[in-house]
């Protein structure tokens, strides 16, 4: 039994380290090589209700793919103070692909305010590191104070 266990831990481990084949600096490389550019954030009348359309670029230089895409977008008026986040998401983005995507974010709570800028901050990265679609997740560290 004892021996049962520790093959048990033997293989439970070696697939802990095959499933972390990204080390802290190949994350951090793949976190700065994913960025977003907001083209446009506009009220649009869809689904009979207003709503705000994002129509973003989403370039992932990395050299991998991503299964998705986790990310804020701060809106902020023209004091820079923040009028509210949205929380966007983005799936199936291909290594080295450099995309425009657009996104409703239905009933928004912030159709009706005026923002003059925004921040992005990219909250998590599911990166697929193998071809037997292995994902690794990379967290965002960042701490956004808009005071």
């Amino acid at each position: 039994m004892k021996k049962l266990g520790l093959i048990a831990l033997s293989l439970l481990t070696t697939a802990t380290i095959y499933a972390q084949e990204i080390t802290s600096y190949d994350a951090y490389q793949i976190k700065n090589n994913v960025y977003i550019e907001i083209l446009d954030i506009k009220r649009v009348e869809k689904y009979g209700w207003d709503n705000l359309e994002i129509e973003y670029t989403l370039n992932n230089a990395s050299e991998y793919d991503l299964q998705k895409v986790d990310f804020l977008i701060h809106l902020l008026d023209k004091n820079q103070e923040e009028i509210g986040t949205m929380e966007l998401y983005t799936f199936d983005v291909p290594k080295k692909s450099n995309k425009t995507y657009k996104n409703i974010e239905v009933l928004s709570p912030f159709v009706n305010e005026k923002f003059d800028h925004y921040i992005v901050e990219t909250k998590k990265l599911d990166v697929i590191t193998d071809p037997k679609a292995s994902v690794v997740s990379i967290s965002s560290t960042q701490d956004i104070s808009l005071k």
